[in-house]
Order: C-alpha cells, then structure tokens, then sequence
C-alpha cells in the first residue's frame, strides 16, 4: 500500500535508481495522432492549447496539405510538460480560409529568466486546395527562439502542420494502479457477445439478452434491482409495478406480455380493427401504466397515417389519429411523422411528430393529468425561464419522472440540457454537458452529466465515469482500470439503482477479449482526495537531471517539491502545476546535492 500522509505535509524520499531515457533531440507535432477534437494536443513532450480549451484538426478544407492540420488556433500556447525549455526549429504555415487570405503571423517565445523574443511572418497568399499549388509554406524560427519555455501566437487567422523542435523528451509513464480508487467491489451481472442486443428497460434495470419476440423464454431476464433508470425501446416494455413486459410479435401482427408462464396476446390487428380501425396494417412500441396501454397502429399504405390507440379495461379507443387536429402554435394541423416514441403515466402521455403544415419540424405534444394534448414548447421560439429565456432547436429523448413531470433532452443554443416540463410549462433546466475538476483524477474532464432517479449525479466522460458529491467530483472508474481481474479498454454507464450502498452499473469491455461486453454492478467506495505518489525515478543520461513519476495531484491545490538533506529542515525547490493523472516531475542537476530527500507539500 502506498503511504498516505497529512494534507499539511507530505514527505516522501526518493531513493534515486539509474535507467536510460528518452535522449534530447528532435521532436515533431504533426496532428495525426488522438481524437479530431481535444481540449490539448501533446508530442514529445509539447502541449499544445488555445485560449477556448478545445482544438480541432481535419485534413479536408479549401486549405490542405492532405494530412490534418489545424486552424482552430486563437491564443495558442506551445510548452513543455514538465517546464522544460526547447527550441523550435521550423513549421508549416498556411492561410486560415479563402475569407482570411492574407495575414502576419506574429509568435512571442518567453525564456526562463522572463525574457521575451518575437517574430512575425506574412502568408503568401496561396490556398488553392488539393490538386494544386502547396497550400502551406515553410517557415524557420529565429535562432534567439533558442531554449524558449513558452510559445505563443495570439493571432486566430492561420493554421500550421509539422512542427520541428528540439527539446528534452521526458521518460514514458507506467500506469498507475492507484487510479482503480473509486469503488469497492464489481459485481459481474452478465456477459454477452457485443453484436448480440442486450435491452435495457423498466425503471429497475431489468436486463433483457437477445429478446426474441417469438420465443421470449429463451430469452434471458436478470432479476430486477433498484430503481432510476428507464429506456424504451420499439419493441419492449417493463412495466414495473406490474412487472409485466410487453412485446410486439414478429410481424406487427399482435402485442403480447409475459409475467410469469407461457406468454399471452394483449391485443392483436383483429381486435384493432373491430375496434373501429380497420386501416390499421402492423402494431409497435408498446407503453403501459397504470392500467392503461398506449400503443402505435401504422397503416403504411396510407403514406403517413398512423394511429396511437389506448387499450384500458378491455376497450381500444383512438388517442391520435391521422384526422386529429394538434396545435402547432398557430391554428392547428393533422399529425404527420411516425413518432419517435411515446411516454405514458397512470393519468397523462406524450409522443412526438411533425404536422402537415410544417412537416420538416419536429414537435412535442402532451397530456399532463387527462389535459387536452397540448404542444409542450413552440419549436425555435423564446420560452420565459427565471430571469432570461431560452429556445430549443431541436430534442430527442423525453420520459416522464415519478413526479410526472415530461423531461426532454434538448439541444440549446447554449449546449444541452434536460428540460422538465409539466402543465405550468417549463419548471427545471438541468445542463448535460459538463466540465469538471474531479478530485481524484489531476486533470479536467468533459462529458455528459447524468441525474438518477435517486438524485445523485454522474459525469459520463468519454473513457471514465465519475460522480458528484457535495458539489465536486470524484473519479469512479475508467479505461486502464481492472475490473473483473482484466484490464478495461472501453467503459460505458447505464445506471445507478436507487438503493444503498451507492452503485454503478456499467458496460466494459476488456482489451483482452474486445468482442464480448459486459456488465458490472459497481459497490462505490465513499468520496476521497488520495495524496501524492512519486514512482520510481530516473536520471536523464545527458543532461543528468532526475525525473520523478508524479501522481494524484488534485486540481486547485497547491503543491511544491521541497529538498532536504537531514529530513528535518526543507526548503522549496519549485512549485508543480497538477497537469494529468501522472507526470513527470523534472528535479535539475543544480538540486541533487547528497544526500538529497524529496517531497511534495500540498499547501
């Protein structure tokens, strides 16, 4: 186990161990490597950043040298992870867009003793795209950019390619065991081929495997758990107080249900059509609550008429029909999409389509309580919220929560949110996409915030999970974790039931065996900051510096590196700027005087 020390003082000695490193020399960043997008791009050693925190490179445009470059640059800054000067050689220069053809480039490199040094460098004027002259220009840094600890370029206009440096390139990380910090205990629900749909419905995670309309005891059920979580699906439905699942038979001909036993017709295209609804061809996504179930009829020889009917104590009585008359904001017109989906509660429902007088428009109608259906927000239209306003520009998820109110996911000007809405209008807006500063993970994510039925959040990041406690984050779990005894390269979050202890289920898969999904039910382990851990360090052959593999440095504290040579008394060496879950930590030449003891303070 590693030493856990006080926050107001963490000594740790290093006990120094020869190994070869990455020699100095030549470095290139060239933007082929990682994601299109990313808050910061880094290459032998480089970061690269811009003032928005995100930087995208593509190699298609009407400027291109047929690999990725990037234009997305204002306010770019160039630096070393661990504060190490280099020296940039040369790089690629070309014109933001035909709008901006012409433009100086102006670069500013800042020395360690704060000095700075300045270039500035005209496009010529050529962006004639593939096939035609080069797009990009070389260009070659002034020889006083010499051992430079910062560049940068406020200029926005410009891209760049093949950035040549030189400079010391750091030893690489080992990975990091203490990262596997967020829960106590992962407990295997189920494993399945990854091409093989697994469904997830019901308000208690009821996990259906390869469903199969036909034969639905061959298929596998996972006992209900808890509470909180709910998706629908065209073909299945859980009603939970019921626990009955309905399912729509292959060929649209007839719903039926299964509780316990063999399964049993709900309602079949006989029974629709004495109903009154002979034009009825195929019935799907089955809904029920309450007593009552809601279900499509499609007549698709009618182009678009479809029927969403109710059936409730033995009778079938049309809710929407291609003859009803919705509200769109002005008048009204007929329904004219098939809808997406359909929510239902004990007393009101809610689907989506577009009407005939403006087909290409998505909407959302609703009955809240046995109301008349009404448009549950006018689309690209201002809605009054607290103190300001907002539109949505289109949505796609929406359910009802236990208090009856229709949450939708939708896309704002300002990013998404979940929208609440109940017969007042718009009641809450929760943002989805999310930046945090977790506790426990030393550096920033980004990702999708997403609200349990029990009222804990988590943050759904593209290769972890973490969740909110008193209003900060802490790391749950991640690619490069173990879990089930195997190394995790992809990991998903499904849900969280509502009952103690504190869960997680989520979906991951193993590098080991990347055709087969599985899913885990996580036992959360409470909230905590772990302290600093130094690895073992290494001395670079060269330039005889030391450098310390750092971790758990937690965001927005302030940590230093003190030296001692009696462990009694000790004195600052320099301060560490907590940049990712491990670094290297770069101790000079100048402070390894023996004997020399390390250790980090946070402060």
């Amino acid at each position: 186990m590693p030493p856990h020390f006080p926050k107001a003082a963490a000594p740790l000695a290093i006990h120094l161990a020869l190994a070869a490193v990455s020699p100095a020399g030549e470095g290139l960043f060239d933007w082929e490597s990682g994601d299109p997008c990313a808050p910061k791009w880094e290459a032998d050693g480089l970061r690269v950043t811009n003032a928005r925190g995100t930087i995208c490179a593509s190699s298609s445009g009407p400027v291109t040298n047929g690999t990725r470059s990037s234009g997305d640059l204002g306010g770019l800054a160039i630096f070393h992870i661990n504060g190490l000067p280099f020296t940039p050689r040369s790089m690629d220069l070309a014109e933001y867009s035909a709008t901006f053809p012409e433009e100086i480039v102006s670069f500013f490199g800042t020395k360690a003793d704060g000095t700075v040094v300045s270039t500035s460098v005209a496009l010529d004027g050529v962006f004639d795209g593939a096939g035609g002259q080069d797009d990009f220009q070389p260009f070659a840094f002034p020889a006083d950019f010499a051992d430079i600890v910062r560049l940068e370029v406020p200029d926005s206009r410009w891209r760049f390619d093949h950035f040549r440096f030189a400079t010391i390139i750091p030893p690489p990380l080992p990975p990091d065991p203490l990262l596997n910090s967020g829960f106590l205990s992962a407990n295997l629900l189920y494993s399945k081929p990854v091409l093989d749909n697994t469904l997830v419905i019901g308000g208690d995670f009821q996990f259906v495997s390869g469903f199969i309309p036909n034969a639905p005891s061959k298929t596998k059920f996972l006992p209900p758990e808890g509470a909180g979580f709910f998706s629908n699906t065209l073909s299945a439905y859980y009603d939970r107080p019921e626990k009955t699942l309905y399912f729509k038979q292959s060929g649209f001909t007839a719903l039926r249900k299964i509780t316990t036993g063999p399964p049993a017709d709900v309602v079949t295209l006989a029974n629709v059509a004495a109903a009154g609804f002979p034009e009825v061809e195929s019935l799907s996504m089955p809904r029920a609550a309450g007593g009552r179930l809601f279900f499509l009829g499609a007549n698709f020889h009618g182009g678009d008429a479809f029927f969403i009917l109710r059936l409730q104590a033995g009778a079938i009585t049309g809710i929407v029909t291609p003859q009803t008359v919705l509200p769109d904001g002005k008048s009204g017109s007929t329904p004219h999409n098939f809808p997406n989906d359909i929510a239902v509660t004990a007393t009101g429902f809610a689907f989506d389509t577009s009407v005939k007088s403006a087909p290409s428009t998505g909407r959302l109608y609703a009955s809240f309580g046995g109301e008349p259906v009404r448009q549950v927000f006018p689309p690209k239209v201002p809605i009054p919220w607290q103190e300001s306003t907002i539109t949505v520009e289109s949505f796609s998820d929406f359910e009802f929560t236990s208090g009856g109110a229709l949450r939708v996911r939708a896309r704002l000007a300002t990013g998404n949110a979940w929208l609440h809405f109940t017969s007042a209008g718009l009641v809450r807006v929760m943002e989805i996409d999310a930046f945090a500063k977790p506790e426990n993970a030393g550096k920033n994510v980004s990702g999708e915030l997403v609200e349990t039925a029990a009222g804990v959040t988590f943050l759904a990041a593209r290769d972890e999970i973490y969740r909110l406690e008193n209003g900060l984050f802490y790391r749950v779990a991640g690619v490069g974790d173990t879990i089930g005894g195997n190394t995790v390269s992809l990991i998903e979050f499904k849900a969280a039931p509502a009952t103690p202890p504190l869960r997680a289920i989520v979906e991951v898969r193993y590098e080991s065996s990347p055709a087969t999904a599985h899913l885990f039910e996580l036992v959360l382990a409470a909230p905590r900051t772990l302290p600093p851990r130094f690895g073992e360090s290494v001395v670079h052959p060269e330039s005889g510096d030391l450098f310390i593999p750092l971790s758990q440095l937690t965001l927005g504290h302030r940590y230093w590196l003190q030296r001692s040579g009696n462990l009694a008394d000790w004195t600052d060496v320099r301060p560490i700027e907590n940049v990712a879950p491990m670094q290297n930590l770069l101790v000079p030449k100048s402070s390894l005087v023996s004997p020399s003891f390390f250790r980090v303070m946070d402060r």
